[in-house]
């Protein structure tokens, strides 16, 4: 069984590659933008096995876990990640259960920053209430996860601990320039 949280090309794109072997896919998602409904499309499309559920029921799907797939926005050089809100504490639960934690990204976002907190640079999105009379909704789409959650990383150039991604940033910096 694994765990997936949200959505993001490379978690589909790893998923399309395990095609046609043994396994099940539980999506977890949240509110408000409930990206992981266009994971659960895409598996189910391809009859993958899955199971979806809310953020606030995956403790128990993770407990019978083998694996946790989070996609990333960002990757910083210490090896935390800037991803969806909600991803850092699906990395916690999978910690707290001795789960491996899966990053998936495209090397183009591994940054040379270091970010320690979601409050530094996020976004706040309004989303305005149906009825007019009730106050927005204030949502922080993206949280931090450190890299002492992350178990590994994985981009085109293959499977990193996550106090590689420096060493890959200044390695693509340096093919950048040449």
């Amino acid at each position: 069984v694994v765990v997936a949280y949200g959505y993001a090309d490379a978690v589909e794109a790893l998923f399309s590659e395990a095609v046609g072997r043994n396994f099940e896919v539980v999506v977890v998602d949240s509110a408000p933008a409930f990206a992981g409904r266009r994971l659960l499309n895409a598996l189910y499309a391809k009859r993958v096995r899955t199971t979806y559920v809310r953020l606030t029921a995956a403790a128990p799907e993770i407990e019978r876990a083998t694996l946790v797939v989070l996609g990333a926005d960002a990757v910083f050089s210490n090896g935390s990640i800037l991803a969806r809100s909600g991803a850092f504490a699906v990395a916690a639960l999978a910690q707290r259960r001795h789960v491996p934690v899966l990053v998936t990204c495209e090397a183009y976002k591994c940054h040379d920053r270091v970010r320690l907190d979601a409050l530094n640079a996020n976004e706040l999105f309004e989303f305005p209430s149906s009825d007019g009379e009730t106050p927005p909704l204030t949502h922080l789409p993206y949280d931090v996860t450190p890299s002492s959650y992350v178990s590994a990383v994985a981009t085109e150039h293959g499977l990193l601990p996550p106090s590689a991604v420096a060493a890959l940033i200044r390695e693509l910096a340096e093919k950048e320039t040449a």
